[in-house]
């Protein structure tokens, strides 16, 4: 439906003009991550935009309702580009109802964009949210932060959003840390294992729960590290839903004071740090010291895995993930506060 391959890395682009009814265009930097070979997938025109260092790549779609589509799905990953104050908002006629008004009248099909949008609420204007799963394609790139593509791979989330679970209110209980770790440990050692990873009923259920356990984590440990004891923390899931096994051969921790790998079930082999394939699961959640006047005390971690090398932290726009060779790797999800953040990376076929 569209002239070209949406697969241009977020730190790539600087920002997106709306040109027309049937075009959008790119405002890319000149020495952008990609190669200049993967220029030729693109089949508009290129011509220099205003800013010397920057490029304009054009994209026609098929008619106004795939524009409409096309241009509310870049919005909502707009803090994730180089310069997102240079976007203009559009007009009333060009939002959200007017899109799927649009879309119910169009009889061309529209292109397969996964559109996953962000939560209501307050953390929803902090973080990005649940971002959508890498395409395949995606697999020889170099960088792990994409723009959604026009195809994802089979195994994917179209149902289930991770984040959703980010909205639940947990009664608030006075535990130590070794407690709030702990009772995570035995929450995700019972977890009931994917069965059927090519089952979406099964699937999402898998994903639910992990949601809301992991979210229960960050909740008791902000809970109880907010106004007495402060301290941030981060925790990061990571699933396996290649046929491949994937070893987390590292996990260098930048900032904060300690780090924890809680594996799911059986799915995850301790000793060698191994995700079993076809749904294998685990949790790298990291923790701070209390902040001072001279040090806000963030958490940052670097994890090095067989799969991807991903960094991690709390502060605003510090995560990334690369998927190494063979792989295919991305965040599901980032949600991020002042003192807590929370992610998902997923491993592809």
């Amino acid at each position: 439906d569209c002239n070209c391959l949406l697969q241009i890395p977020f730190g790539d682009v600087s920002h997106f003009e709306q040109i027309s009814d049937i075009r959008i265009d790119l405002i890319v930097y000149r020495n952008r991550s990609m190669s200049t070979s993967s220029s030729s997938r693109y089949s508009s025109s290129t011509a220099s935009t205003t800013n010397t260092n920057c490029l304009s790549e054009s994209i026609y779609c098929a008619t106004k309702s795939h524009s409409l589509r096309l241009y509310s799905t870049l919005s909502r990953y707009a803090q994730r580009m180089g310069n997102p104050s240079a976007i203009q908002s559009k007009s009333s006629s060009h939002d959200v109802a007017s899109t799927n008004e649009a879309n119910r009248n169009s009889s061309t099909p529209s292109p397969r964009i996964t559109n996953n949008s962000s939560r209501d609420g307050p953390i929803a204007s902090e973080g990005s949210g649940p971002v959508s799963p890498m395409s395949k394609s995606n697999t020889n790139t170099n960088s792990g932060r994409f723009l959604p593509a026009l195809s994802i791979s089979k195994v994917s989330t179209e149902s289930y959003q991770f984040g959703t679970a980010n909205s639940i209110q947990f009664p608030n209980i006075s535990l130590s840390n070794s407690d709030i770790i702990q009772r995570a440990r035995e929450s995700l050692l019972q977890q009931r294992s994917l069965h059927d990873i090519n089952d979406a009923q099964s699937r999402n259920a898998y994903q639910r729960d992990l949601d809301w356990k992991v979210w229960l984590l960050v909740s008791n440990w902000r809970s109880n590290h907010f106004i007495f004891h402060p301290s941030r923390c981060l925790a990061c899931l990571i699933i396996n839903y290649s046929p491949n096994q994937v070893q987390i051969v590292d996990v260098k921790l930048k900032e904060g004071e300690n780090v924890v790998i809680i594996g799911v079930n059986l799915s995850f082999e301790p000793d060698s740090r191994t995700l079993l394939s076809h749904g294998g699961a685990a949790v790298v959640f990291t923790y701070g010291y209390a902040p001072s006047l001279t040090d806000l005390a963030h958490v940052k971690a670097k994890i090095v895995t067989s799969a991807f090398t991903a960094e991690v932290s709390t502060r605003k726009n510090r995560m990334d993930c690369e998927a190494t060779a063979g792989h295919t790797a991305g965040y599901l999800e980032k949600s991020q506060t002042d003192w807590w953040a929370k992610c998902v990376i997923c491993v592809f076929t």
